[in-house]
């Protein structure tokens, strides 16, 4: 039984914030009592006065637990958070993998192939970086909390929801590169001075023409194939991620409560 279980059940009473996020805020109260507890013990306190006083020091009233509500449920955070507990049950998330799987395996041979390359909008190469940087975390914090099971979860915490940051990066890379192809493509070499709906929309009798609109579209869905390939890859690697991390910080924090 933890020394600060009575304390931590009455702020876990009073939270008012969904589960795993109050889960990682009650973790993150208990290192910091034992921080406390450890500080007075150090300045010579006995074990009952070092308790006593570390709990002194985090009696939070509505107000204060309000604000800490605020830091940890930011606009970002909750609806991550709200995404990933949508899924939660064994035949959703299966549901979710066969779909991605799907997805890649079917863009993944026009991907793989020579055209593809060939045809490349300039933002596919970005959106590869940051795709392969979402990999590396991935394989890094798998390896750690599957393998090795080290659980330090405010690092990890980060790591995994900076797959999430990327993925969204891969699709605003996408979205620039999809309209930066066409500009570049459309306006300046099909209809200069035109705009972006006469592009889409006129028809030309012109072979030249004809060829250079057919780039410009292939080049801007290589941008957008890869974008949203690396976005749903990323994504799930997100929720793999969260939701052993999730599964971790729950089964830590009852712990934590178990004088009940």
């Amino acid at each position: 039984m933890n020394r600060f279980s009575s304390l931590l059940n009455n702020i876990n009473d009073r939270l008012e914030v969904p589960q795993p996020t109050k889960s990682r805020i009650l973790l993150e109260i208990a290192a910091d009592l034992e921080d406390t507890y450890t500080y007075y013990r150090d300045q010579g306190c006995t074990e009952e006065e070092a308790t006593q006083r570390a709990q002194e020091k985090f009696i939070l009233d509505d107000m204060a637990l309000a604000d800490l509500t605020l830091i940890y449920q930011t606009p970002l955070k909750k609806w991550l958070d709200r995404f990933s507990t949508q899924m939660q049950s064994r035949w959703e998330r299966t549901i979710l993998v066969l779909t991605i799987l799907t997805v890649v395996a079917v863009s993944g041979r026009a991907i793989l192939s020579s055209h593809f390359f060939q045809n490349a909008g300039l933002f596919v190469w970005p959106i590869w970086a940051t795709a392969l940087g979402g990999i590396f975390i991935f394989l890094m914090t798998f390896y750690k909390l599957y393998l090795l099971k080290e659980h330090h979860l405010k690092n990890t915490i980060k790591q995994v929801n900076s797959l999430a940051y990327l993925g969204i990066g891969c699709l605003v890379l996408g979205l620039l590169g999809y309209f930066y192809e066409l500009l570049k493509n459309g306006i300046n070499t099909i209809l200069p001075g035109g705009s972006l709906v006469t592009i889409i929309c006129t028809v030309t009798d012109s072979p030249e023409h004809m060829m250079n609109l057919y780039h410009c579209f292939v080049s801007s869905s290589t941008v957008m194939m890869a974008s949203l390939l690396s976005t749903l890859v990323l994504g799930l690697f997100w929720h793999i991620l969260l939701s052993k991390s999730a599964e971790i910080e729950m089964a830590d924090a009852a712990a934590l409560l178990a004088q009940r």
